[in-house]
Order: structure tokens, then sequence, then C-alpha cells
């Protein structure tokens, strides 16, 4: 209601002005020039109620003098309105002012923070994606390298193999051939022998030959006799060298196969060695494998906890410059390492000073208040 009054007020004196109220007191006048001529008028028509008339017009003098009394009071009210509302607008005009400056500074300062927001996300979103490509390269190049090894343990056991089965092929085609050329030697003994039996039963038939000449002959009996002990000897001779002979062959031949049985011996043993370190050998690169599988899945393992980051935003702790605080997180630190933290006071870094579980240290290089936003982005173990 007041403000309807005000806006009437208001449009009352914008509308009133002194030339208003001129006009209005120069109508009065001219009213008071149309009375006195009725008056007059009146006066010449009915000199006998002059009394009368001369009441009635001093009572519209009083009346003429009441109303321009009151219109002066209006007119001053109005303009000491006017002086009260023009004050008024005037300060709300410089409070307004201030009220606007107030705002552009509010909208300055919020525009600073979102230009730091923005750089800052735009910073950990470039650091995130190095990380993940300095990962995946690194993932990739533990692969590739793994992936190498494997080729080249399979092209060397391969090769191994390939090597055991030429030698096994070589000592199989060795043998065979000492087979072949013991079994030559057997059939070349076995030709002697029979030359040798029938040298024997070419000198029995000679000495029975001998023993039928020296029966036809009985005289020459002493020089049968004398020949026949000369061919006695002879052939006891030739039986004597012989059997040396025969002897000597047996023993080459039993030489010859027992160095023949330890040769086979040796290539035997020699092929259970070679199978034994090629077992060794193989069993050496699974279990090389084997660890290789489990490094590979630690670092699996621990590329995942890399990936394991979390931020969080905690009030301010009054501190002076440089001076050391504790803030407590809601998760430990990995390996309490201070590399894996990062602090930021509304949007600037800070150092991370010492790490302990739950405990980060933070020293900035100016002071800290409870107003300010201590954000901290770190890996959790």
């Amino acid at each position: 209601m007041a403000k309807i009054r005000s806006k009437q007020l208001a449009d009352f004196v914008s509308s009133y002005t002194l030339a208003s109220a001129a006009t209005d007191i120069l109508n009065a006048a001219a009213v008071s020039t149309e009375i006195s001529t009725a008056v007059g008028g009146v006066a010449l028509n009915a000199n006998g109620s002059i009394d009368s008339l001369e009441t009635q017009i001093s009572g519209v003098v009083s009346a003429y003098t009441s109303a321009d009394t009151s219109l002066n009071t209006r007119v001053t009210s109005v303009e000491s309105i006017n002086t009260v509302q023009s004050t008024a607008i005037s300060t709300a005009v410089v409070n307004d002012a201030a009220h606007n400056a107030s705002i552009d500074s509010l909208e300055t300062q919020v525009s600073t923070e979102e230009s730091t927001r923005a750089a800052a996300d735009t910073s950990l979103t470039t650091r995130v994606s190095n990380e993940e490509v300095a990962r995946s390269g690194a993932i990739s190049t533990e692969v590739a390298t793994r992936s190498s090894a494997d080729a080249s343990l399979t092209t060397r056991v391969s090769a191994e193999e390939s090597t055991r089965l030429a030698a096994d092929g070589s000592l199989t085609t060795r043998v065979s051939t000492e087979e072949t050329t013991r079994g030559s030697a057997d059939t070349s003994l076995e030709t002697l022998i029979s030359g040798v039996t029938s040298v024997n039963a070419l000198q029995n038939a000679s000495i029975d030959s001998l023993e039928t000449i020296a029966s036809a002959a009985i005289n020459s009996v002493d020089s049968l006799e004398t020949a026949t002990s000369s061919v006695v000897t002879a052939y006891q001779s030739a039986d004597t060298s012989l059997t040396t002979r025969v002897s000597t062959e047996e023993s080459t031949r039993t030489a010859a196969d027992s160095s023949l049985t330890s040769r086979v011996a040796t290539a035997e043993s020699t092929h259970t060695v070679d199978n034994s370190s090629l077992n060794t050998r193989v069993f050496a690169v699974e279990s090389t494998d084997v660890v290789q599988s489990t490094a590979i899945s630690s670092l699996a393992v621990a590329i995942m906890q890399d990936f394991d980051m979390t931020t969080e935003d905690l009030t301010g702790i009054v501190a002076a410059p440089l001076a050391p605080t504790a803030y407590t997180l809601a998760n430990s630190v990995q390996d309490n390492d201070t590399d894996m933290v990062q602090v930021y006071v509304n949007g600037v870094k800070v150092k991370c000073t010492a790490v302990s579980g739950t405990s980060a240290t933070v020293q900035a290089d100016y002071a800290i208040d409870a107003s300010d936003v201590v954000t901290f982005w770190y890996q959790k173990a």
C-alpha cells in the first residue's frame, strides 16, 4: 500500500509543476473577478441586500484566501517530497553502482577460478593421457620382448632337436657300418678257416700218398723216412704257423669286438648324456617361461595398481608460509611415496614433503586459510 501511495505521490509531483500551480492561481483570480462583477451587478440590482452581499463576498474572499493558503502548503509539501525523493534516488543510484561493482568483481573472480580449474583439468587430462600412453608402450615393449624371446627359444629348441636327430641318425649309421664291417670280417675269418681246413685235407691226402709211396718203395725206407720226417717237420711248422695266425686273428677279432662294444656303449652313454642335457635345457627353458609368466602377471598387477588414482578436496588448515601441515586422507598412499601425491591449494600446486599411511604433510610458500580448498590427487595403496 505504501508503494502505491508513493507511486501516486510521485505521479502527482511529476505532473504538478510550478506552471500548473500558477495557472490554478490565475484561475482563482479570474473567479474572484467574476465574483466581483457579479457582486457589483447584484449591488446595482439589489441595493436592499448590500449587507448580505458584503457578508457573502467576505465569506468568498475568506474561502479563496484559505484555498490559496492550502495550495501554497500543498506546493511546499510537494517540493519537500521532491527533495527527499531526489536524495533517495541519488543514494539508490550510488548504492546500485557499488552493487554493480561488487557483482563485476565477483564475476571476475569466478571467471579467474573457472580459467584456473580449466587449466588444471587440462593439465591433469594431459598427464593422465601421457601416463596411459607410457604404460601402454611399456606393456607393448614387454609383450614384444617376450614374444621375441619365446620365438628365439622355440627356434633354439627346434635346432637342438634337429641336431639331436642328426646325431642319432649319424650314430645309427655308424653302428650299422660297424656291424657291416664286423660281418665282412667274420665272413673273411670263416673263409680263412675254410682255407686252412682245405689245406689240412690236402696235407692229409699228401701224407696218405706218401705212405703209399713209402709202402711201394720199401727199398728206400731210409730215404723215405728222412723225407717223411722233413715233410712232417714242415707240416708241423705250417700247423704251428697256422695255429698262431688263427690265434692272432681270434685275438684281433676279440679286441675288435671289445672295441666295438666299448664304442657302442660310449655312444649310448653319450646319447644318454645328450638326452639328459637336452631335458635339463628344456626344463630350464620351461622354468624360465614360468618365471617370465609370473613376472608379466606381477607387472600387469603393478600397472593396474598404478591406475588406481583418486582425488580429494579438503578444507584448508590455517598455516603460516612454509609451515608443514599434516592432512588426513581417506586412503593410504602407495609405498608412502611423495611422488605418488600431488597437492593443489585453490588450483595452485604446492609441495608434499612427507607421507605416512593416510597422513600427507603439505608445505606452501604462502599462508593457508580455512577458506582455502586443498586438493589431493594421489595413488591409493
